[in-house]
């Protein structure tokens, strides 16, 4: 299990936001012009919901599926277990949530390292799943019912890979992930279905407040998503869900955050998790030093020990598949 730890420490380390804001003191490259710069430069809105690639490393496959709620089509990448064709074992699944500005492209080196670990007997084999969940949608379904990616993901894509793939289809055999905007949408999923998935891993977790939300970087979101209405964006928040399903969480959900000491978002999960601790919900929290929003140091700086928590909910998988 420490092999499987250390080697997918590795695979994580591609994870990186296409777009990451520099911390507080630190200094964001700029060859061409300023971060801030090219972010309001960038096209958020319409969503593209297929992002075809034009090569794939090697386990990794690029899918497309019929979202009959959006009436479009969606990709994901997916990697599958070494002789997975030839055989009849279920494997549990891991639900990767890219950032903002991301797709489903996002974590085509992870899974590929992913693939090539269970390849050489390094990782128990799992079932690897990125979508698409939309560059700037927080995860939440739009205000005005045509941008769907919460719908899409827990209605059709859950199911979809269920029925077209072997997989443990319980919530035992479900973990939900992401950095950034794809880890308030892990934490807001794992809280609002808690009967679907049996652990969640938040990195860095977006876990903004409305005036954030309203800032002029994100303010196509806010109205695009939210109809510039509060309420609606509150309705959707992990800590709304978290309130919410208190009871089905305590002891059922695995929870793990981590985040560096020096992320603009690290406030926003001091208090979140000042609101688990007043729940009295168990949890993990990993401040790393000398870091700031980046996936790749993260994991970097927090070695094998960030990774047992994976290790020990696909050893809990495998167990409950057997019985």
């Amino acid at each position: 299990m420490k092999t499987y730890a250390k080697y997918l420490l590795l695979a994580m380390l591609v994870c990186v936001p296409t777009w990451i804001e520099p911390a507080a003191g630190q200094t964001a490259s700029a060859p061409t012009a300023s971060r801030p710069e090219r972010w309001r430069q960038r096209r958020l809105f319409p969503v593209r919901w297929v992002r075809v690639p034009d090569s794939l490393p090697d386990g990794v496959r690029h899918e497309t599926f019929h979202s009959k709620a959006m009436n479009c089509d969606v990709g994901y990448c997916i990697a599958t277990p070494p002789g997975y064709a030839d055989g009849q074992t279920r494997y549990p699944v891991l639900y990767l949530l890219h950032g903002l500005g991301g797709n489903e492209l996002t974590y085509r080196k992870h899974l590929e390292r992913l693939h090539e670990a269970m390849a050489n007997g390094q990782i128990p084999p799992l079932i690897a799943v990125a979508v698409n969940g939309g560059s700037a949608t927080m995860y939440c379904d739009s205000v005005d019912g045509t941008i769907l990616p919460d719908t899409m993901i827990i209605r059709e894509l859950i199911p979809h890979i269920d029925s077209q793939y072997r997989t443990i289809s319980s919530r035992q055999g479900r973990i939900i992930e992401g950095f950034s905007m794809g880890g308030f949408g892990a934490l807001k999923f794992a809280f609002k279905y808690p009967e679907l998935f049996c652990a969640v891993v938040g990195g860095a977790p977006a876990l903004l407040e409305w005036d954030r939300v309203t800032s002029e970087r994100h303010a196509e979101m806010a109205s695009r998503m939210y109809a510039n209405d509060r309420e609606a964006f509150e309705s959707e928040h992990p800590r709304t869900w978290l309130k919410k399903n208190a009871d089905k969480i305590r002891g059922k959900l695995r929870i793990r955050i981590m985040i560096g000491d020096q992320d603009g978002l690290k406030a926003y999960n001091d208090a979140f998790r000042k609101l688990m601790d007043e729940l009295e919900i168990p949890y993990e929290y990993e401040v790393v030093e000398g870091v700031g929003h980046s996936s790749g140091r993260v994991y970097a700086k927090l070695g094998t020990d960030g990774l047992r928590f994976h290790a020990a909910v696909l050893e809990h998988a495998r167990e409950v598949n057997q019985k």
